[in-house]
């Protein structure tokens, strides 16, 4: 079973996009398209004809080859036909030596070897009606959202206008979020909206503008939320607790989950928790690539 190393420009990008519609494991941030949308630049490892495969969204800085993980991309590692988990060590071992560092986050089937990160995802089944998924609520946010919002929900607003909010409001909390990353996730949501695959929630207040946004994508059986923000001088309102609940009520029946996305963060986690989901875990690999020998982080 040859894994060989493809450059970027020789994938056959047909053949990785079935891999992921039908493997396993397959997720919305696997299929070519995002990867183009979000990356600096990625090559990949392939298993005979597209059997498994796994991206690798890389970097150059000072000479040194990094593969990472991208913005608005929570989960990459390898994705196969079959349930055979030893198959991700095979590509572990397979990454090429010219790529000094690695530092990536493993979908939650991807099982592998070493020292690793276990990082936390929330994970809320709405395969059912939201009358019983609202039933498993924290008693907290039952009463929040008791209590009516006096302003309006809107789908119309361009995804530019969302993300210029997001800058203004959110940039200095997350430095490392560059311009040209927010202009890669506009990007994104541009295919996705040519997918039908993009959605954006909003609450405008009585002056018609944006008070708070989920913006995300829905793919197969899942939606996933990708990015979410609140004007600071409405956070009494809890607005964010409207907005998710709308979201459950919109796609209860519709699809079977919906990917909360993390976190790892203390107060988002809490948040998430709220509305009782499931917690799964993936995993990070960090390490240190010398010659194909794994050195890890502690």
């Amino acid at each position: 079973m040859p894994i060989k190393y493809l450059k970027h420009n020789t994938i056959d990008k047909q053949k990785w996009d079935n891999c992921i519609a039908l493997s396993y494991n397959g997720m919305i941030y696997g299929f070519s398209w995002y990867l183009d949308s979000i990356c600096d630049n990625w090559d990949a490892l392939v298993l005979d004809d597209y059997q498994a495969i796994m991206p690798l969204p890389w970097v150059k800085k000072y000479g040194i080859k990094t593969i990472y993980q991208p913005y608005f991309c929570q989960q990459l590692g390898v994705f196969y036909l079959g349930n055979d988990e030893n198959i991700v060590k095979l590509f572990v071992k397979k990454i090429p030596f010219w790529f000094l560092k690695i530092a990536i986050s493993f979908n939650t089937k991807c099982k592998i070897d070493g020292k690793y990160q276990k990082r936390l995802n929330h994970i809320l089944p709405i395969n059912l009606p939201y009358n019983h998924i609202s039933k498993s609520y924290k008693p907290d946010l039952v009463r929040y959202l008791k209590i009516p919002t006096p302003f309006s929900f809107s789908e119309d607003l361009k995804t530019e206008e969302i993300i210029a909010f997001y800058i203004k409001f959110y940039q200095q909390k997350h430095p490392n979020i560059t311009l040209s990353m927010y202009d890669k996730l506009a990007t994104l949501c541009h295919e996705l909206a040519l997918r039908n695959k993009l959605y954006n929630f909003c609450l405008l207040n009585n002056e018609g503008e944006l008070i708070a946004f989920e913006l995300g994508a829905y793919h197969h059986k899942t939606v996933h939320r990708i990015l979410a923000g609140t004007h600071p001088d409405y956070k009494k309102h809890r607005l964010n607790h409207h907005l998710l609940d709308y979201i459950i009520r919109f796609y209860a029946q519709k699809y079977d989950y919906l990917d909360f996305e993390g976190s790892e963060i203390e107060s988002i986690a809490y948040f998430n928790r709220k509305f009782n989901p499931i917690e799964t875990h993936y995993c990070n690999l960090s390490c240190f690539n010398i010659l194909g020998y794994k050195f890890y982080k502690a």
